[in-house]
C-alpha cells in the first residue's frame, strides 16, 4: 500500500488501523520512490517500529522503485534496502503507464 508518503491518502498508522480493524494479519508499506525521495523510507521506518512494537499488525516497510531509469534500479534498489525495506518492486511496464522500456528486464535482472 502507499501512504502520504508518495501518492496514498492515509498516514502509515491510519493505514494500519484500519487494516488492524479489517482483521488483516499484515500488510506492506511500499511508497513510490526515486532518487529523489528514497529516503522517505527512513522516515516511515520508526512509525513502523512503533506500529510492530504496540499493534496487533505486521507492518513490513517496503519500496516501490518508480519511473527510474532502467539503469540506476539496482543501485536504488541497494540504498533501499539499506534504509530498511524489506520488500523492494518495481514500479513496471504496463499498457497505460508511459514507463521507460527496459525497466521490466532491468529489475528482474537485479540479485539483491
Amino acid at each position: 500500500m502507499h501512504s502520504i508518503f508518495s501518492d496514498g491518502e492515509l498516514l502509515p498508522s491510519e493505514i494500519a488501523r484500519r487494516a488492524s480493524v479489517l482483521n488483516h494479519k499484515a500488510i506492506a508499506i511500499t511508497d513510490h520512490v526515486d532518487a529523489s525521495n528514497i529516503d522517505c523510507i527512513k522516515k516511515i521506518r520508526g512509525v513502523i517500529q512503533d506500529i510492530k512494537e504496540n499493534w496487533d499488525i505486521e507492518v513490513i516497510q517496503g519500496a516501490e522503485i518508480t519511473h527510474a531509469p532502467a539503469e540506476i534500479i539496482g543501485k536504488l534498489a541497494v540504498k533501499a534496502r539499506k534504509l530498511d525495506a524489506e520488500i523492494i518492486v518495481v514500479h513496471g511496464e504496463t499498457l497505460v503507464e508511459p514507463v521507460i522500456e527496459g525497466t521490466n528486464l532491468s529489475a528482474v535482472h537485479q540479485e539483491i
